[in-house]
């Protein structure tokens, strides 16, 4: 039930600041980290993922492979920083 209660505050927070935010920024420190496609054989980039979702939701974000030193004219960033297994 926590993990519930969490995912949904997690989802309402996400929708309400990003779909309101004009500028948002995909920073993408990951490097060439791929993901597997679990509808399609091949991997993508996990930029990809994430430029997808957000515009599937009307936001065109600015991606950037380098952080820009004024962050101060985007409502939202997103940092992108590889894929990390605790196993």
């Amino acid at each position: 039930m926590r993990k519930l209660f969490l995912m949904l505050t997690m989802f309402m927070t996400f929708n309400f600041v990003i779909l309101n935010a004009e500028q948002v920024l995909v920073w993408d420190y990951s490097g060439s980290y791929t993901i597997p496609n679990p509808d399609q054989p091949e991997e993508y980039q996990i930029e990809d993922a994430v430029i997808t979702a957000l515009e599937a939701n009307g936001i065109s974000p600015v991606v950037a492979f380098t952080l820009p030193e004024d962050l101060s004219e985007f409502d939202a960033v997103f940092v992108l920083s590889g894929i990390w297994c605790y196993s």
